[in-house]
């Protein structure tokens, strides 16, 4: 068996991710890997939260977000970012 060399991350140095998610596993694993990338990454444990952050937070480059959450899923967390006046032009999507 030989070992695994060094993982060739993309670089994402400079860009601000969101990643909104319930589950306290799925926020470390992606926040642990979007930093391992470079990224600056903020979290919310809801889409609620999530809002509040789109809200506050002059410069998101992307959003990883759940769609199975309670109380608002990730559909219509990426509805209400489209509707956001200074979000509502950015790609969005879920997956």
């Amino acid at each position: 068996m030989t070992a695994a060399g060094p993982l060739d991350l993309p670089d994402l140095t400079g860009l601000t991710v969101l990643v909104v998610d319930d589950n306290d596993d799925a926020v470390e694993i992606l926040s642990t890997f979007l930093e391992a990338c470079g990224a600056h990454v903020l979290f919310a444990r809801s889409a609620r939260d999530g809002l509040a952050h789109i809200e506050a937070t002059p410069r998101l480059d992307a959003v990883v977000t759940d769609v199975s959450m309670p109380q608002m899923d990730g559909v219509e967390f990426a509805r209400r970012i489209r509707q956001h006046p200074r979000r509502g032009r950015q790609e969005t999507g879920c997956r």
